[in-house]
């Protein structure tokens, strides 16, 4: 709810606006506001569970950028991705730094069945959305090896579950770290090249340019 309003409000500013650089304001005192909702929610609505911060502005993100049409939404984000870049590089530079990699050895099951179910779900789910939606078939065959490779919201996450198992369930925080350590390191040794072969199956490699992306489409 509080994602979604602030995005409708950023995105009904930003309908209005011309400039590219005033627009990009907009985005972020939208990212301050919906933060600073968040923690008041979290304060003196409801401490327990408390809402997530990053499925605040990810639902805000998604409001505006739905919203606006496609050539205004480029216009912003060129001056807003640079930041985005950065701070995500932070975040997960400040989730990745505590990991114990030590801990790889002892995850064992845990890493395997991690890394089994999630690309039975990346796969699983790319080619049933694929199949519902109509898509064409390489999106089909090909989607769920393409996102296979492990992003920092995986980090994001474990950061979220260790902060919530921390006192008395710390132990269970101890496996969540390993085995998130554990499937980072192989997703993104092994994932990587199921990711490219994937986009080589489907006719990917090389593409660039809309005459090159039309037929894929």
């Amino acid at each position: 709810m509080i994602g979604a309003v602030t995005g409708s409000l950023a995105a009904a500013v930003m309908k209005k606006a011309s400039s590219p650089k005033g627009n990009a304001a907009v985005v972020w005192a939208g990212v301050l506001l919906t933060a600073a909702l968040t923690a008041l929610a979290n304060q003196y609505l409801m401490p327990l569970p408390i809402l997530n911060f990053m499925l605040s502005g990810m639902v805000y993100s998604a409001i505006f950028a739905n919203i606006l049409d496609e050539a205004k939404l480029e216009s912003v984000m060129k001056y807003c991705t640079p930041v985005v870049n950065a701070c995500f590089t932070l975040i997960i530079l400040n989730l990745g730094a505590p990991l114990d990699y030590h801990l790889i050895l002892g995850a064992g099951v845990f890493t395997a069945v991690y890394i089994i179910a999630r690309a039975v779900g990346k796969m699983g789910g790319a080619a049933l959305g694929a199949q519902l939606s109509h898509a064409a078939p390489t999106v089909k065959k090909y989607l769920g090896m393409v996102i296979l490779p492990h992003s920092g919201v995986s980090l994001v996450l474990t950061g979220i579950a260790i902060s919530a198992l921390s006192g008395s369930y710390s132990q269970y925080g101890d496996i969540i770290r390993g085995t998130i350590a554990a499937a980072a390191v192989i997703n993104e040794i092994i994932a990587v090249f199921v990711a490219r072969q994937g986009f080589r199956l489907a006719g990917e490699m090389g593409r660039s340019g809309s005459s090159a992306a039309a037929p894929a489409v």
